[in-house]
């Protein structure tokens, strides 16, 4: 069954309403359960971000100050865009045969 934004709606009145789930089923068309795993799904809420773990870190990349989520984030939001955009610019495929030992010849494999 495909819920759509009309039905969640509907499944959020009747529950509200306080009807049990195997006549919210009934109504929709889904069984109790599925009802009932939908609308956990459409009110499941994220947690707020812990941000007492933020810390102002230098970007490696520009040398700006941004707060860092922790120690694996060091690079700053503007330059992980520019990054994106790079790697896509990148091939795709390297050939392997065409790689060897020498270290300038891993260059194609940076992004």
């Amino acid at each position: 069954m495909t819920f759509t934004p009309a039905l969640d709606r509907l499944l959020a009145s009747l529950r509200v309403s306080g009807l049990p789930w195997r006549e919210i089923g009934n109504i929709i068309g889904c069984t109790g359960d599925q009802a009932r795993y939908r609308f956990r799904a459409i009110n499941r809420r994220e947690p707020p971000p812990d941000t007492s773990k933020h810390k102002e870190r230098k970007c490696l990349r520009c040398r700006a100050f941004f707060a860092s989520t922790g120690p694996g984030n060091r690079i700053c939001a503007p330059c992980t865009e520019v990054n994106a955009v790079i790697c896509d610019l990148a091939p795709d495929t390297v050939s392997l045969d065409a790689l060897d030992d020498d270290a300038s010849s891993w260059d194609a494999w940076r992004c």
